[in-house]
């Protein structure tokens, strides 16, 4: 069994370049008191008995081996670690300056470069990081591609944008009898982040057809799109909020 705890960063270790070639300086944080460290273990080596007698119990199962945890439990050895994170923290608790990337995961100094990795993190969790930082890669798509806008749209004009995660395929249809340049009709293969445009009758409706990816790929025809041969259906207003598939 393994405790995993949340650690704060140790603020002495950093890397810097040295011309072409990186430098890393590494401390280990400062270990516990020794009382503190005492009570711990045996409060772990208590946790430890407990769930071992109550999946036993439970599952009707025995441990193979017949050592119990006494003095057994010890540190991590060199090479077992439980998240790799850090380097280019943001702000935090832990951290008494302001972080090497702002709140929308930005390095200072430096413009159209973002990060949205684990080496954002101010701190070590005590459990797996995955989805906090899935959270914080959803987070700044929609700083990148805002989902409402204030951008002012021609009247003639309906606006598609993918906020789905996903690629799609998107049609819009031309009740309007509009002339349209080649490239709008046609459906629209839009990766995740993108939008497009198509020129629209003002205050006539069009239907946006959206065509999904599919959940089965190997079901597709060899050298065919993966999405849905059904549309989601969605009425999109020229000139108005645009149309966003989420």
């Amino acid at each position: 069994m393994a405790f995993i705890l949340p650690c704060p960063l140790e603020r002495s270790c950093e890397i810097t370049l040295d011309g072409t070639e990186p430098k890393v300086v590494m401390n280990r944080t400062q270990e516990y008191d020794q009382d503190d460290r005492k009570r711990y273990l045996k409060r772990m080596e208590e946790i430890t008995k407990i769930a071992i007698c109550t999946i036993e119990e439970n599952l009707k199962v025995k441990f193979v081996d017949k050592d119990r945890p006494g003095d057994s439990l010890s540190y991590l050895e060199l090479g077992g670690v439980a998240h790799e994170l850090g380097t280019l923290p943001m702000p935090g608790h832990c951290l008494t300056e302001t972080g090497s990337v702002d709140e929308n995961l930005k390095p200072a100094d430096y413009n159209g470069v973002y990060v949205c990795d684990l080496s954002i993190f101010p701190m070590s969790p005590e459990s797996n990081p995955s989805l906090t930082l899935a959270a914080l890669s959803l987070r700044l798509s929609r700083h990148l591609v805002p989902r409402d806008t204030n951008r002012d749209l021609d009247p003639s004009t309906i606006w598609v944008v993918n906020h789905s995660g996903e690629m799609i395929k998107v049609w819009v249809s031309n009740y309007g009898d509009v002339a349209r340049p080649a490239s709008e009709l046609k459906a629209k293969i839009l990766p995740t982040g993108h939008d497009f445009r198509v020129t629209a009758k003002p205050e006539v409706d069009e239907a946006v057809m959206v065509f999904r990816c599919t959940k089965f790929p190997e079901l597709q025809a060899e050298g065919s799109m993966p999405f849905t041969k059904e549309p989601e259906l969605f009425v999109a207003c020229p000139g108005l909020t645009p149309v966003k598939i989420t």
